[in-house]
């Protein structure tokens, strides 16, 4: 079972809470898909116990919006630090999901392979490489978090400082042989943004407009990207609240939204640890 970077953990009630670093107030552009809401009453939720939540979410402080979804409609939704409907948040690790969803789409439709060889796709800079091992890392490894390129500790600023992030990551010594451990690594989920853009001839965002988010009725309002021009992989994706709800419930529904199937319900699986066979998420 290939154990995807995709980390959320669904239930039938999906509560989606972000925190966000940097906002936009301005009307949103959300896209066409279209919520429906109800109360938590309808819904069979706890009330009381939601807004004990709500009320716990606000005093945090950190916390800029709360959303509750049960069968597909809004049970509950509040927004803190003078956030509303409307603003825009960075999503920051939540990004990875997005990327493996694309890459589940890559693969489908055959661009890209769960055995590609990372350095196959960056040529121009075996040169640069310190680490002979490096040339054994794949894009399964990456995907798992087992390539063995350093954790966020380590390397995140040293690369996100740098001229040139690809190759800054390609220069670095493996932290282990790829595919013996783990390690948490938003480099690792770069060099991922730079193998689909290779592969696709086009970039993540507009990889990511054409076969995920477009499908989706969703908007992305920026995406941070790196000198050389790469979307980055794993970070600094912009989203309103109810958009990146729209993930979890894509996600609940095997990949499919509106009667399309936008990501292949076998990648659902392998994200979600599903094996074969296993009764899975109903339809919400």
């Amino acid at each position: 079972m290939i154990k995807l970077f995709y980390r959320f953990v669904f239930l039938v009630i999906c509560s989606v809470v972000l925190i966000a670093c940097i906002n936009e107030t301005e009307p949103a552009d959300q896209g066409n898909y279209q919520w429906q809401t109800s109360s938590p009453s309808e819904l069979g939720l706890n009330e009381s116990m939601i807004s004990t939540a709500m009320y716990a979410a606000g005093n945090d402080g950190s916390i800029n919006s709360m959303i509750i979804i049960k069968n597909g409609k809004i049970a509950a939704e509040k927004y803190f630090n003078s956030k509303d409907v409307n603003s825009y948040q960075t999503i920051r690790s939540v990004s990875k999901s997005f990327l493996s969803a694309l890459i589940g789409i890559a693969v489908d439709k055959g661009i890209l392979r769960l055995t590609d060889k990372m350095m196959d796709y960056f040529p121009e800079y075996k040169s640069s490489a310190t680490d002979s091992r490096i040339n054994n890392i794949t894009l399964e490894h990456l995907l798992t978090m087992r390539s063995g390129i350093k954790g966020d500790e380590e390397i995140y600023s040293t690369f996100t400082n740098s001229s040139n992030w690809i190759e800054t990551i390609i220069k670095q010594p493996l932290s282990f042989e790829p595919g013996t451990s783990g390690l948490y690594s938003t480099a690792g989920a770069h060099i991922v943004s730079g193998m689909l853009t290779k592969a696709s001839h086009i970039s993540s965002y507009d990889f990511a407009k054409k076969y995920l988010t477009d499908p989706m009725g969703i908007v992305i309002k920026d995406w941070t990207r790196d000198p050389q021009g790469i979307y980055f992989g794993g970070n600094e994706m912009f989203f309103t609240t109810r958009n990146i709800a729209v993930l979890g419930l894509l996600y609940l529904n095997k990949g499919k939204l509106n009667d399309q199937q936008i990501v292949p319900e076998e990648w659902i699986n392998k994200s979600l640890f599903i094996p074969a066979g296993q009764a899975q998420f109903g339809e919400v």
